[in-house]
């Protein structure tokens, strides 16, 4: 079901089936919604949820996430990407696992510490995101509580930049969670959920062969197709020196 985030609202009671998440993903062209339906279609995910399928608004992803979270009751929402690519069984049952212990705040299939401080960025552009290491989700099958990420009061995401602040600034998820003493969490393939300090061994996102991952996108597909020294290279800007790999 492909639908405008503005009217969510207006379909809620012919698509709701008294499940508890909602999986929602970004429509951004025919070619990532087939990659995306394929393996959505592929893999069980093991559990209960519904699908919807949104067109970007003018906040792009986060924006449409947000703008969708606002109307829709479930308790839980997963937030995929155009590029997401589901690549095991059981995705949604292994991350809800984690996602409703005591304490976890956030789930995702990716972390990474890197700083948008590493690349040179200056002026507004650097402004707001910490130094390395600066651990946070990549939103790419983020599950959290609806109401917990509504409760934030996030602003409207108007750019690229704001959705940038979102994932890793120091008003952005990472901080907020933080603030409440909840936690960021990796949950890899085989089931085992990783605090931001174990990241960087749990064979996921831009480590190894990435063998751990529940899902890809464009940038651990890309990681997936370099030569060995650009992997290493991707993998030092990710996690730094302390890696296994």
């Amino acid at each position: 079901m492909v639908c405008d985030p503005q009217r969510v609202g207006a379909f809620t009671d012919r698509w709701m089936m008294g499940n508890s998440v909602a999986v929602l993903y970004i429509y951004y062209g025919h070619y990532n919604y087939k990659t995306f339906m394929e393996s959505y279609k592929f893999y069980d995910s093991g559990y209960p949820h519904d699908l919807f399928t949104l067109l970007p608004g003018e906040g792009m992803n986060v924006g449409a996430f947000l703008d969708a979270a606002a109307k829709l009751p479930h308790e839980f929402i997963c937030c995929c990407t155009a590029y997401t690519e589901f690549l095991t069984d059981d995705w949604l049952e292994k991350m809800m696992k984690v996602a409703e212990r005591p304490g976890v705040g956030a789930v995702d299939v990716m972390g990474s510490y890197e700083s948008r401080s590493q690349w040179g960025y200056d002026g507004a552009a650097a402004e707001g995101f910490p130094a390395f290491p600066n651990p946070h989700l990549r939103v790419v099958c983020l599950l959290i509580r609806r109401e917990l990420l509504l409760g934030f009061g996030f602003r409207p995401m108007r750019s690229k930049l704001d959705t940038l602040v979102f994932e890793s600034g120091n008003t952005g998820l990472p901080a907020c969670l933080k603030e409440i003493g909840l936690q960021q969490v990796v949950v890899g393939a085989d089931g085992t959920a990783y605090p931001e300090e174990m990241w960087s061994v749990s064979k996921t996102f831009r480590l190894g062969d990435q063998s751990n991952l529940i899902a890809h996108d464009k940038h651990s597909r890309a990681f997936a197709a370099m030569n060995p020294e650009m992997r290493a290279w991707h993998t030092k800007i990710a996690y730094g020196d302390n890696t296994n790999v």
